[in-house]
């Protein structure tokens, strides 16, 4: 983004630091709600590896609402961890794919499936885990090639 701005290019990337917040909200995924959650706790993915450094898994998955960065890589061992730890099956999950691109796409379901429908995504991603995760927009929306900025891309499977 630094070198973009360098050579007066327009873009809408987002540096990573913001991306917790600027890529769930691109795609019309809130990450707070005032009736459900009023805060969020952003971890990164790699962390979720073995061998990474701890996590306390006990306290993330009490969290009402969880944003996972670069983690679709772990998508499979944060859903079972988390379920290990006591999240529900039922508990909201939307996965954002390449957000404010024209690939973007946006695939929502619950810890019980969202392993199967965000087959075929690809990174970079941001995972939105809780209540907050299954409001939002909920059109299906095919972005074209030509997407304008700020017009969000594609969303696909919904709960």
């Amino acid at each position: 983004a630094y070198e973009i701005r360098n050579c007066h290019w327009s873009s809408d990337v987002c540096s990573s630091d913001l991306s917790a917040f600027a890529a769930p909200a691109y795609a019309g995924v809130p990450v707070t709600h005032r009736q459900h959650t009023s805060a969020f706790t952003v971890v990164a993915g790699h962390t979720c590896e073995p061998g990474a450094p701890h996590l306390d898994w006990d306290v993330l998955a009490r969290v009402s609402t969880l944003v996972v960065l670069m983690g679709l890589g772990q998508l499979g061992r944060i859903v079972s961890t988390l379920r290990s730890h006591g999240r529900s099956a039922c508990t909201p999950v939307a996965v954002v794919s390449c957000a404010s691109g024209a690939e973007q796409r946006v695939v929502r379901g619950t810890l019980e499936n969202i392993v199967g429908r965000a087959t075929g995504l690809r990174p970079p991603a941001t995972i939105v885990i809780g209540e907050a995760a299954g409001l939002g927009d909920r059109r299906t929306h095919r972005g074209s090639s030509r997407r304008q900025p700020g017009t969000p891309g594609r969303f696909d499977a919904e709960q």
